[in-house]
């Protein structure tokens, strides 16, 4: 190790929605960080979850 140390003490943003969800949904569309784990859930039952990857550009 070379002496440094990082700190890293910004907290990542909260996944967005961006569309209206509604029983009848079947896309939900949003924003999330690189990596991120998202979940939707109705009540306490899990509906769907999705890996949010990281993009190279």
């Amino acid at each position: 190790m070379n002496g440094f140390k990082i700190l890293d003490k910004i907290a990542p943003f909260v996944p967005v929605v961006e569309n209206t969800v509604t029983d009848r949904s079947t896309l939900i569309t949003g924003k999330a960080v690189s990596n991120a784990k998202v979940f939707a859930k109705g009540g306490n039952k899990k509906l769907a979850k999705q890996f949010r990857e990281m993009v190279h550009i």
